[in-house]
């Protein structure tokens, strides 16, 4: 049982949330 969508989704979260902390807000 693999959830190919399911670890994309949940990588793609994570990416994103750490992006967001890197990327400076003030710009």
């Amino acid at each position: 049982m693999s959830y190919p969508l399911l670890a994309t989704l949940v990588f793609g979260l994570v990416v994103y949330l750490v992006y967001s902390i890197m990327k400076p807000e003030k710009f």
